[in-house]
């Protein structure tokens, strides 16, 4: 599937979460991509007041190796994003929390310089 344009949610593109090597995001990553952005991402961002960015999105699995990520991580399914904004960076985590909790699932991780999240069928957080 193309990295274009193409509209996951009414402030997420496509291209945001493109596989650093340039990889085809599959349609079962984009899919799940848009559930990410429309669950997930449109209620932090509204919950933090401004703009997010992607750190990382989508990885294929040769990429995902490369960069030293989870072996059965979240990304490789489209199903997660590594975001930070122009807020503190405690400010997004807590915010990502208090959706994970009102939706009763989800990955939620702190990092040095940015927060994961994740649309995971069960519930985790940790501090990287």
């Amino acid at each position: 599937m193309s990295t274009d344009d193409t509209r996951l949610s009414p402030h997420f593109l496509l291209r945001e979460f493109a596989c650093p090597c340039g990889c085809v995001t599959t349609p079962m990553a984009v899919e799940a991509l848009t559930a990410l952005c429309i669950h997930v991402l449109e209620p932090l961002r509204a919950d933090v007041g401004v703009a997010l960015h992607i750190h990382s999105g989508y990885r294929c699995l040769a990429f995902n190796r490369k960069c030293g990520g989870a072996k059965n991580s979240q990304h490789m399914l489209g199903t997660a994003a590594d975001v930070r904004c122009e807020r503190p960076h405690e400010v997004t985590y807590a915010a990502a929390k208090r959706i994970q909790t009102r939706r009763g699932r989800g990955g939620v991780g702190k990092y040095d310089r940015f927060t994961h999240v994740d649309n995971r069928k069960g519930k985790a957080s940790w501090q990287g």
